[in-house]
């Protein structure tokens, strides 16, 4: 069975749609930007925030973000049946901005759980299954699309509703912080002189069918693989023991030729696949 991605949405401090994140990578635009706001810290940094937008009545500033980027998503479907829809959730902090009194009393205590979180996205849209939480720290994005993948593939459910968020908190740039992580300039990946990282925040979202039909476009899912090193509670194998496995795995499932695989050294690619 071929499993497709049919339609799609980010919203980011780039923008609020796929096509405009798109197109402002490819001009060289950062996201990134010095933020000097104490509700976040006491420590100006920098960081990629989202340019702040009316929250949904009655839902986080993350709940928000989800329904507003998967009613963009299903805004590009034809009609589709919502009794065999899974929704499936990645984040690896959820509402984590709840642990700020000022923001929690707004809301329920239990809010701050991710299934909660996550069936109250599922009612705003009358999702009829209980919606499935993927919370796998870095690979939370991959971990969700390779179980809706899954889900299609065993007969579970045709479509899956599969959207990724994550919030700056103080929670989380102070844990950061903490460990002296955070760049004092916008960070420089892979660069020699890299000082840090630096966090931000993005929601994003892809629809997941076995109907290639539905949607403006067909991105077809071919494989995918996931291991587990058991090397350490917040590092991978110093080896990359459990990257090779996945990766093999990956090729394996795909059914190609590594031999056909490669990459471009000391150049960024960005490609977006439409067949």
């Amino acid at each position: 069975m071929e499993i497709y991605s049919v339609a799609d949405n980010i919203i980011s401090p780039l923008g609020f749609d796929t096509t405009q994140n798109f197109e402002e990578a490819m001009n060289g635009t950062s996201g990134i930007s010095y933020i000097e706001d104490h509700t976040l810290s006491p420590i100006s940094f920098y960081g990629a925030k989202i340019k702040e937008e009316e929250q949904i009545d009655g839902y986080t500033k993350l709940e928000s973000l989800f329904i507003k980027s998967i009613n963009s998503t299903l805004d590009q479907l034809g009609p589709f049946d919502k009794t065999t829809t899974i929704l499936i959730l990645s984040s690896t902090k959820g509402n984590i901005d709840l642990l700020n009194p000022e923001v929690a009393q707004s809301f329920p205590k239990a809010r701050i759980e991710m299934h909660n979180m996550a069936q109250a996205v599922a009612n705003y849209f009358d999702l009829p299954h209980t919606p499935i939480v993927v919370s796998n720290a870095c690979i939370s994005g991959v971990s969700a699309l390779l179980t809706a993948k899954k889900m299609i593939a065993n007969g579970h459910y045709s479509h899956a509703i599969v959207a990724g968020g994550d919030l700056l908190s103080e929670f989380t740039i102070s844990g950061f912080q903490s460990l002296m992580a955070i760049s004092n300039e916008p960070c420089k990946p892979y660069d020699k002189a890299r000082k840090g990282i630096s966090l931000g925040e993005a929601c994003g979202t892809m629809f997941i069918t076995n109907d290639n039909t539905l949607g403006p476009s067909k991105t077809l899912i071919k494989a995918g693989a996931q291991t587990n090193d058991a090397n350490h509670i917040s590092s991978p194998s110093r080896t990359g023991e459990g990257l090779k496995l996945a990766i093999e795995k990956t090729i394996e499932r795909a059914n190609i030729n590594k031999n056909k695989i490669d990459m471009a050294p000391q150049q960024c690619i960005m490609m977006k696949w439409r067949q």
